[in-house]
């Protein structure tokens, strides 16, 4: 593949879109030799956190889809045996999702990719000043996050999650 120059037109966010396609893409790969899809891998690392549950609709905002695109990988999951769906104990109206056994294992397989990919990333880096440090990434959620309260997010919600 032909590398752009850094400051193709308009700019860096170009370059920038350009890069975290071929990020997904590479991570696509990964997920398909092992099995999984880029949607499941995505739920299955949401449902990693310290709390190990979520409602739908907490995993729909995570996640930047709808809860009725949601819905459908949620049940194909389940079917899969990947997540199960219990009420929660304390609104009984909503239902929490949690991964299962097997649900945990993949989820470590989840992990291992990305570790492992993160490792190929900061080993092919081309300079030692160029990093992927957490607090870069902070920094640009942050940005993203006051952005995201002046303009109100269209239409990204309906992203599909199949």
């Amino acid at each position: 593949m032909r590398a752009l120059p850094v400051e193709s037109p308009p700019g860096w966010i170009t370059r920038w879109n350009q890069i975290s396609r071929r990020l997904r893409k590479q991570l696509s790969d990964r997920y398909t030799d092992a099995g999984l899809s880029e949607s499941r891998a995505s739920v299955l690392a949401a449902l990693d956190g310290p709390t190990r549950h979520a409602t739908q609709a907490d995993l729909a905002a995570v996640l930047l889809i709808s809860e009725s695109n949601l819905c459908g990988l949620v049940e194909r999951m389940r079917v899969e045996g990947l997540i199960e769906r219990d009420r929660s104990p304390l609104d009984r109206r909503k239902t929490v999702l949690t991964l299962t056994s097997l649900g945990r294992t993949r989820c470590e397989v989840v992990r291992q990719i990305h570790e492992e990919f993160e490792q190929s990333l900061r080993i092919a880096l081309p300079r030692p000043e160029l990093s992927l440090d957490q607090a870069s990434l902070n920094g640009l959620s942050v940005a993203l996050t006051s952005l995201e309260a002046v303009r109100p997010e269209s239409g990204s919600q309906e992203r599909s999650a199949a």
